[in-house]
């Protein structure tokens, strides 16, 4: 009852995530250049199955890519996919990462080996530059983000400074170390002048609204102690702390050490 109660305790904040370039479509771009940036002596070949049950491309395609571009090594991309219906489904076993010379050219490869039949596409290997693992010394503790695979994603691109998050919870401590950077502010109302500057029906909500009312912290099953659940105002202050940890997860400041 009691956890129940404070799902109800609302404050609202929005939240900004920060900003980071990267290439569309996972490729990374050098902004300074424009070159695409990929991994030098490496390209990845994916064969067109030979049947419908996705069977592995024949020892003769394989060789024969491997003759005529002089590779020194081949590996399965998804060779340990566990799932293998998937795998015979997406014809996954048939993509195939080739290494040769360094010095190769890498693009003029993978053309050609487009316009091949029995080839469904060809490409470098893109090298992302973007790190991938913040300097927090907590993050090792976020077990949330790796099970999501977060770093991955973060290899693609991360959030807009443009999309602003409402966070409906217990509230937040936006003075936190870490949320205090992103918390988004109410820029059209003036603090603490008593006046709806905004005309939205909230005085000086500049950090958000408790909407709360008629909740009292005096017996156990009701709000926080701490709260002032008894009226609503413009103090979304977290004394719970639930409110503040789904802030940290949505908008968390990172790599600031």
């Amino acid at each position: 009852m009691q956890n129940s109660i404070k799902l109800f305790i609302v404050g609202i904040l929005s939240l900004v995530f920060t900003t980071i370039v990267s290439g569309s479509n996972g490729i990374v771009v050098d902004k300074k250049t424009d070159e695409v940036k990929i991994v030098p002596g490496k390209f990845i070949v994916k064969f067109k199955a030979a049947d419908n049950n996705g069977t592995q491309a024949s020892f003769s395609k394989l060789s024969s890519v491997a003759a005529r571009y002089n590779t020194t090594k081949q590996k399965q991309v998804f060779a340990e996919a566990k799932n293998e219906k998937i795998k015979k489904r997406l014809n996954l076993q048939n993509v195939i990462e080739f290494e040769t010379d360094k010095s190769a050219d890498i693009q003029q490869i993978v053309k050609e080996l487009n316009q091949n039949p029995e080839v469904e596409y060809a490409e470098p290997v893109y090298l992302s530059e973007i790190e991938t693992e913040p300097d927090d010394p907590l993050y090792s503790q976020q077990y949330h983000l790796p099970q999501i695979k977060a770093p991955a994603a973060w290899d693609i691109k991360f959030g807009s400074a443009n999309v602003i998050i409402g966070v409906i919870d217990t509230g937040v401590d936006w003075d936190h170390e870490d949320l205090a950077a992103n918390v988004w502010s109410n820029s059209d109302e003036i603090a603490d002048n008593g006046i709806d500057d905004d005309n939205n029906g909230y005085i000086d909500d500049v950090r958000g609204w408790d909407f709360v009312t008629g909740v009292t912290g005096t017996e156990d099953g009701n709000a926080h102690p701490d709260e002032d659940g008894d009226i609503a105002d413009n103090d979304p202050m977290d004394f719970d702390g639930h409110g503040t940890h789904v802030s940290g997860i949505v908008g968390a400041v990172t790599n600031n050490g």
